[in-house]
């Protein structure tokens, strides 16, 4: 959530968060990134992001799907918007308007799992109102 867009000499307040039950979230908050970064930069510049993308991470081991009859063992994922990076622990769409049915479909349940986040985000706001204006932070120095 980025609440204010920055002027030059400013900086924005960048809230990530990450969702691993529906009761449970896990906070990314960057305070301090310019403007011209992008979500994917933000991200990567955090602690968190730091370590997803030196495999640092404290994930399970990867399980086999429940009802995989081949049972070959998937990682645990992050699902994400086409703005990240990929990585073995992080899901994106894939890019481009003319995919196969496959990817197609794959983008729709995509898009599906983020859709729960992003109606978190506005339980959320609805609940602590202060995500829903603009947020000036001062120095106190």
């Amino acid at each position: 959530m980025n609440l204010k867009r920055p002027q030059e000499g400013q900086f924005q307040i960048n809230f990530m968060s990450l969702r691993a039950h529906p009761e449970e979230f896990t906070k990314v908050i960057d305070v301090g990134s310019y403007g011209k970064k992008s979500d994917c930069n933000v991200f990567k510049t955090s602690a968190f992001g730091k370590k997803l993308y030196t495999n640092r991470t404290n994930f399970p081991a990867n399980q086999c799907l429940p009802n995989d009859n081949v049972g070959v063992p998937q990682p645990f994922v992050l699902v994400a918007d086409e703005a990240f990076a990929l990585h073995k622990n992080l899901l994106r769409p894939f890019p481009g308007r003319s995919l196969n049915d496959q990817r197609r479909i794959f983008n729709y349940r995509l898009s599906k799992a983020r859709q729960y986040i992003e109606c978190s985000f506005g339980i959320m706001s609805k609940k602590w109102r202060v995500f829903m204006f603009l947020v000036i932070p001062m120095s106190i120095f």
